[in-house]
Parts: structure tokens; sequence; C-alpha cells
């Protein structure tokens, strides 16, 4: 699940921030679309063209797409960079979400599409091109800008054991560098090892609780020759003192 996408209001908003598959869930592009930007011919095929849902392939790597929109409409805006630097630590594993390549896009009103940045002959380019080494500090050199520009970063995590959290920051400076507007997203990658939920919506005095524990932990443990048990402690704090309504430690085997 991931966080509310970022947005930037400025007079108008001016950017946002989302993984792919995200950005047409809570209408941040609809909402991009109703300024400058669907004036100048964007529309929502062209916004999210290219954008990829976060997936996981058969060795078990979890590749996620980072995309920021950055509007720029009638700005005339000189020295834009955008800074979004790689690989980012899982909040709970320390596992590594690295850079796999990125694109950088800026939107022509006049044709109605995409122009894309080519890495090696530094200029714009109808043909889309990919960028396959992150810049240095992860600085996307935009240049002077007037119009839309889109960064798409792909990126992967691998050997994620159970639920992990990556949060992206952004930074999109322009003129002096003094002016600058920052993005942050998070997104959870990999499966709960356990998960606990009452049966009914809403937790009655005598609830019955359903504890799951993914397929893959327990085949995990049994390759290693390890059973797996669920450790559940119940307090019973409704009467007098906690301590002494302790319940019991019950093992449920899996």
């Amino acid at each position: 699940m991931g966080e509310n996408t970022t947005t930037v209001k400025w007079n108008g908003i001016w950017g946002v921030k989302y993984h792919g598959g995200y950005a047409g869930k809570n209408g941040v592009r609809e909402a991009l679309l109703k300024s400058d930007l669907g004036k100048s011919g964007m529309t929502v095929e062209k916004f999210a063209e290219l954008d990829e849902a976060p997936s996981e392939d058969a060795t078990g790597k979890h590749k996620l797409q980072w995309n920021i929109v950055y509007d720029a409409t009638n700005k005339n805006l000189t020295n834009v960079k955008i800074r979004d630097l790689f690989p980012i630590t899982g909040r709970f594993s320390g596992n590594k979400l690295n850079f796999v390549k990125a694109m950088l896009r800026k939107w022509d009103a006049s044709t109605k599409n995409w122009q894309y940045w080519d890495e090696t002959a530094k200029n714009w380019t109808i043909d889309k091109k990919e960028i396959s080494n992150q810049p240095s500090d992860g600085i996307y050199e935009v240049g002077n800008l007037n119009t839309a520009v889109k960064l798409t970063i792909w990126s992967e995590v691998e050997n994620l054991k159970g639920l992990d959290r990556f949060a992206n920051h952004a930074k999109v400076t322009w003129n002096d560098g003094k002016k600058w507007v920052e993005f942050a997203h998070g997104k959870d990658l990999g499966n709960k090892s356990i998960i606990k939920r009452a049966e009914s919506y809403y937790i009655e005095s005598n609830p019955k609780w359903n504890i799951r524990v993914s397929k893959g932990t327990v085949d995990e443990n049994k390759a290693k020759g390890i059973k797996t048990y669920v450790y559940d402690t119940l307090i019973d704090t409704s009467i007098g003192d906690a301590d002494a309504h302790y319940k019991a430690y019950k093992w449920h085997k899996c």
C-alpha cells in the first residue's frame, strides 16, 4: 500500500510524485490535468505512458517504478534540476532498493507528445531513450523549462524477507538553486509473514481471531528443519489488575 501521492501546489498544482500503477487510484492525474498541463494538450494516456505497476519475478526480486511529473508550463524556469538518489534503504530489513534505469521526458505542446533526453548526444529527441547509469549524486539536468517534465526511475530489490517499507525523497530546483520543491512517497514491498485479524469488522466482546502465516515463511523454515509455531499472547484488562488476569501463552503448530 502506498502513502498518499505527494502533490505540490503553487498557484495551481505544479507537480506530483507517485509509484507506477498508483496515479490513477486517487485522482492525482486528473487533478494535475485540470491545471495548465491539461490545457497544453496532455491526456491521461500520455500522462501514464510507460507507467508500470510493482511486480515480483520468479526469483523473488521486487521491481518498483517511481515517477515525478513537474509542470512548469508558462513559468519560464532556468537551470532546472531533479535530484532523486538511489539506493534506498528499507526501513525494517536494511535491504537496498537499487537503481536499474531512468527516463527523462518533457512535454511538447506543439506535437502533443513527449520528447526524450538522450544522455549520449546530450539533447532532446522524439525517439525513446533511457538513461542506463545514475547521474552523479542522482541529479538530472533538465535545463530551461517552460513545459512539463517527467522523470521515471526503475528500481529493484533482492532477497526481501517479509514486508518492508521504501521511502523515496526527491527535490526539484531551478534558477539559482535557492528555489525548490520536495516530493516524498512511500511504498510497501514484499509479503507479511504473519497477519492477525478479527473475523468481524467491529471487534466485539468475544471476538474470534484468525492468524495466518505465509506459506513462504513455513516453507523456508521447513527447508531449514525448523517447525513453525504461532505464539499468541492474550491479555484481559477488563477486570482489575491486568497482571492478575494474564491469560495464557498459546502455541499453534503450523
